[in-house]
């Protein structure tokens, strides 16, 4: 890897968490005893993180299968938007579905199978209710039952909530089956073994679990979507820079660490923990929008440099007064799913509550619907709120 330094009189960090190799328990471990170690990535381990590293996906496979002649088995990891898009995405580029294999890996406890579309997140000791539902591919549930979480005076409503955010999570499931792509639902990748090549090392077989029960599996190419976290060289620069990190990295309400020359937004930020401000942490609101706010940030400090410099006392004055910076503009998802589906889906920004309490409470609103998911109309939602004001509002239909 080429390495260097280069002088700065700003330095802006904007990389965020990503999606990269899977880390396996004995890497953890080493992790709990304070060994923070890069390990090598296999040739064949791919991430998609941005427009490059898709390109760079694309290039490696079209060489495994020699333009696309030879069959190779490709394994998709992960259970979110990004995950379905990619898989639309190598259908498109012309990979047989019959040459894919999608694990879902366990859901978390707060997860459901719809909330990688409704980005839900809000299963806390729920109770179980049975409602039959008809018209669903087997492929997609198992029987002919969804289990629905909620209060039992509640379930009702929740259930008509979750049937209708289930309906896009079923049609894209019914159109992964219809594409021959093979699924493993609910097993957990927990080992590989590696082979050397010309290429590197790379994966040869990997180790999934579910209940106990192991299968190792042949793999020529692993896309891991599992989740994002902190990349390991960024986090150990970061800790050799002496910033302050807290699991995340630390910043004020002008968007600096702790060294002044530097600046940070995004998903790998979060604020100082005496501003009590968790519901506000940047990984709630409009990406576009941080970097509009540090960019105009970034152009006062720079435009005043020349002029009168600030006392430590009135700096520290002028900082008392700061705010944490209010955002407002939403969060958009817009994106191509399996079966060539056009999925758009738009939510108020900041942090939201779960589900099961809004309807508890019953501040949750009410849930506008048009279409289906198989209509030529396409289905369309719209969820207000307690006060009439839209919440969130998906599209999903093939026009």
């Amino acid at each position: 890897m080429h390495q260097g330094n280069i002088t700065y009189d700003y330095l802006i960090l904007t990389c965020g968490l990503q999606y990269q190799r899977p880390q396996f328990q004995d890497e953890l471990e080493e992790q709990r005893r304070g060994e923070f170690l890069e390990h090598e990535t296999p040739w064949n381990c791919l991430a998609i993180n941005d427009d490059a590293e898709a390109a760079v996906c694309l290039e490696k496979i079209n060489k495994l299968t020699d333009n696309l002649k030879l069959e190779k088995r490709i394994i998709i990891y992960g259970h979110n938007i990004d995950c379905y898009c990619a898989l639309q995405g190598l259908l498109e580029f012309g990979i047989k579905g019959s040459w894919i294999t999608l694990i879902q890996p366990p859901l978390q406890e707060c997860e459901t199978h719809h909330s990688a579309f409704f980005n839900n997140c809000e299963i806390t000791k729920p109770q179980k209710f049975q409602i039959k539902v008809s018209r669903i591919s087997k492929s997609a549930i198992s029987g002919s039952s969804l289990i629905l979480y909620s209060e039992p005076k509640d379930s009702l409503k929740s259930a008509q909530t979750l049937i209708d955010a289930f309906k896009v999570y079923a049609e894209v499931m019914k159109s992964i089956s219809r594409s021959n792509i093979k699924m493993l639902v609910g097993w957990e990748l927990t080992d590989w073994n590696l082979k050397e090549s010309l290429d590197g090392r790379i994966i040869e077989t990997i180790v999934i679990r579910l209940k106990g029960k192991l299968k190792t599996l042949e793999c020529d190419a692993l896309i891991n979507f599992r989740e994002k976290t902190i990349n390991m060289t960024i986090f150990l620069a970061i800790c050799k820079s002496g910033l302050m990190f807290d699991g995340q990295l630390i910043i004020d309400t002008e968007l600096r660490t702790n060294d002044p020359s530097i600046f940070a937004a995004g998903t790998i930020t979060k604020y100082c923990r005496r501003f009590y401000s968790e519901i506000w942490q940047h990984v709630h609101f409009n990406s576009i929008e941080i970097g509009e706010k540090l960019a105009r940030i970034l152009q006062s400090i720079i435009e005043n440099e020349h002029r009168r410099v600030e006392t430590p006392e009135e700096a520290s004055e002028r900082k008392k007064n700061l705010t944490i910076p209010v955002f407002r503009t939403p969060k958009v998802v817009a994106c191509t799913l399996p079966g060539g589906y056009r999925y758009l889906y738009i939510f108020k920004p900041g942090k939201h509550m779960m589900r099961r309490l809004a309807i508890h409470y019953n501040i949750y609103g009410q849930v506008l619907v048009t279409g289906s998911c198989t209509s030529d109309i396409g289905y369309f939602r719209i969820r207000l709120n307690r006060f009439d004001v839209i919440e969130t509002m998906t599209c999903f239909t093939k026009q």
